[in-house]
């Protein structure tokens, strides 16, 4: 006899928010990056033909979130922030201040719009930021980018 799968919540990729903490408007169209890849350690012992395997350094992906141009200028601040930051620094000695790392939420809803998982970026910081492209021949609105590093992440489940 066969078996039945069991029912899985399924969650649309349109529905999500991005918190961004110091920052009010976080209004983005697309969020894509949050990933962790493992190194692999490989050593073989006493002459053994197989290797043994084991997981080494984790590196975390940055994170890019696209949205629309607008007045608000937020993101564009926090970037400000670190620049300003480097130029505070005595005598350049290359010291991070923890003034301009912040963290970051991202939020995916269910269908009925209520928070179901949150992605929690910890010790993020604006690595790149696009104002956009101007183009005369397009209908299209434009489209500001900002990549964010961050230490790590973590799953919650609500």
């Amino acid at each position: 006899m066969p078996t039945m799968g069991s029912y899985r919540k399924l969650y649309p990729r349109f529905k999500f928010l991005v918190h961004v903490n110091g920052i009010p408007s976080a209004a983005f169209q697309k969020c894509t990056g949050l990933k962790v890849t493992f190194g692999e350690m490989k050593y073989f012992e006493g002459g053994a033909a197989v290797p043994y395997k084991e997981p080494g350094l984790m590196e975390f992906e940055d994170c890019t979130l696209e949205r629309g141009v607008s007045q608000d200028q937020g993101f564009y601040n926090w970037v400000l922030d670190v620049v300003d930051v480097m130029k505070k620094l005595p005598g350049g000695t290359g010291k991070v201040s923890p003034d301009f790392f912040r963290d970051a939420v991202v939020e995916q809803l269910d269908r009925d719009d209520k928070p179901a998982i949150h992605w929690q970026l910890f010790w993020s910081f604006p690595k790149e930021w696009t104002p956009g492209e101007w183009d005369n021949t397009s209908n299209d609105p434009t489209i500001e980018t900002l990549v964010i590093a961050y230490h790590h992440h973590r799953r919650v489940t609500l």
